[in-house]
C-alpha cells in the first residue's frame, strides 16, 4: 500500500508540475505573437505614412479617368504623371527602408499586408491592384 501511494503521489506531483509549466510556455508564445503582430502594426502604421501622398494621388487620378470632363487640360495630366513618378521613388525609397528596418519584405508578407488592410485599405487596395497589374 506504501509503494503504491509513492507511485501515486509521485505520478501526482509530475502531473502538477508539468501543469503548472504550460501556462508559462503559452505565455511566451503569446507574448512573441503580440510582439510579432505589433511590429506588423508598427510597419503597417509607418507604410500607410510614407506612401499617403501616392495614394491621394492615384484616388485624384482614378477619378479623373472615371470623369474625363473634369479635366482642365493636357498639363494637367502631364503633371500628374510626373508626380507620380516623384511619389512612387520616394515611396519605394521608403519601403526599402522600411523592409530593412522591420527585416522583412512588405509585399510577400501576409501577416504585414493583413496589417496594412487595417491600418490604411486604401494602400491595400493600391497594392493589389498592382500585383494584378504585374501578373
Amino acid at each position: 500500500m506504501t509503494n503504491r501511494f509513492t507511485f501515486l503521489l509521485f505520478a501526482l506531483l509530475i502531473t502538477l508540475f508539468s501543469c503548472g509549466n504550460e501556462p508559462a510556455k503559452t505565455t511566451q508564445t503569446t507574448d512573441a505573437n503580440s510582439a510579432l503582430t505589433a511590429s506588423y502594426a508598427a510597419l503597417a502604421s509607418d507604410y500607410c505614412a510614407c506612401s499617403a501622398d501616392l495614394v491621394a494621388l492615384n484616388k485624384k487620378a482614378k477619378h479623373l479617368a472615371a470623369h474625363p470632363d473634369e479635366i482642365k487640360n493636357t498639363d494637367e495630366m502631364s503633371e500628374l504623371l510626373l508626380q507620380s513618378e516623384q511619389l512612387s521613388q520616394k515611396q519605394i525609397t521608403c519601403q526599402n527602408a522600411l523592409e530593412e528596418k522591420y527585416k522583412t519584405k512588405i509585399a510577400d508578407n501576409a501577416a504585414v499586408l493583413s496589417a496594412i488592410k487595417m491600418a490604411c485599405p486604401d494602400l491595400a487596395e493600391f497594392i493589389e491592384n498592382a500585383k494584378k497589374t504585374e501578373e
